[in-house]
């Protein structure tokens, strides 16, 4: 393809960092990513703990993407402020 077919997705980052807003414990805020990791899989479709067969590099990154999105949005629902 020539360079300006070529489309190049922002990385999209590994690791989320959780810092609690309301005092929240260690063993609290472990159960709230737990939590808000089994429900964003289950909204997304995409568990990043689970090898993913079967599709594209581009639907990877775009599940993943998705998959923080909802992570993100449920810790911060928790009063968890998250980068």
């Amino acid at each position: 393809p020539r360079e300006s077919d070529v489309v190049s997705l922002p990385p999209v980052p590994e690791q989320l960092f959780v810092y609690p807003k309301q005092g929240q414990s260690e063993q609290q805020m472990a159960n709230d990513r737990y939590e808000c990791h089994q429900w964003a899989a289950n909204q997304t479709g995409f568990d990043p703990s689970q090898p993913g067969t079967g599709i594209t590099q581009a639907q990877l990154v775009e599940k993943r993407a998705d998959y923080q999105r909802a992570t993100k949005a449920c810790l911060e629902a928790r009063e968890y402020s998250v980068r």
